[in-house]
């Protein structure tokens, strides 16, 4: 029963889809009569719906934190920790932002399978933005990333997103 439950869980969007599918399956039969057209209308409306559910797994790390880190955001340190060893602190403005830039042009795909905590960097980043006149949200931002992945995220093609902060790790 624990099996099922868990399997019901992971898959809940897929369940959820098909059981969805059948219902329109369901109420389309009764307006078209024609099998031929049902089915095609129902595989129709099934490949629009895993294209729209494959485009959804893409986006870029400035959609990603587009309401945390836009143009209107100031950065106000970001500390770069490496596993557990050492953490650095950036304050300057101009490295905060060769960061920022090497990572506002990374394109991202999802991916289930990463674990986030297993990141060769965790920056945490305190930013303020406006929220109105003369009012201000102050909050940190969380990024785990590596080579290869940024939180939950892939990185597709081959960027150096990691330039910067591995020279000041480095000490350059």
């Amino acid at each position: 029963m624990e099996l099922l439950i868990d399997f019901a869980l992971r898959y809940f969007m897929i369940i959820l889809l098909c059981v969805l599918i059948g219902l329109v399956t369901l109420v389309a039969s009764i307006f078209v009569k024609k099998r031929v057209a049902l089915i095609n209308t129902v595989g129709c409306l099934a490949i629009v719906v895993a294209i729209l559910l494959s485009l959804t797994q893409y986006t870029s790390f400035a959609e990603l934190y587009s309401k945390q880190l836009n143009e209107k955001t100031d950065v106000q340190s970001v500390v770069i920790h490496v596993g557990d060893r050492e953490s650095i602190t950036v304050e300057n403005k101009n490295e905060i932002d060769l960061i920022l830039a090497d990572l506002s042009d990374v394109n991202l795909k999802k991916d289930p399978k990463v674990k986030p905590f297993d990141m060769d960097y965790y920056l945490e980043m305190i930013v303020r933005n406006q929220i109105g006149e003369k009012h201000f949200s102050t909050e940190k931002v969380y990024i785990d990333l590596d080579e290869n992945h940024i939180n939950s995220y892939r990185v597709l093609g081959k960027r150096n997103h990691l330039k910067t902060i591995e020279s000041l790790v480095k000490g350059e």
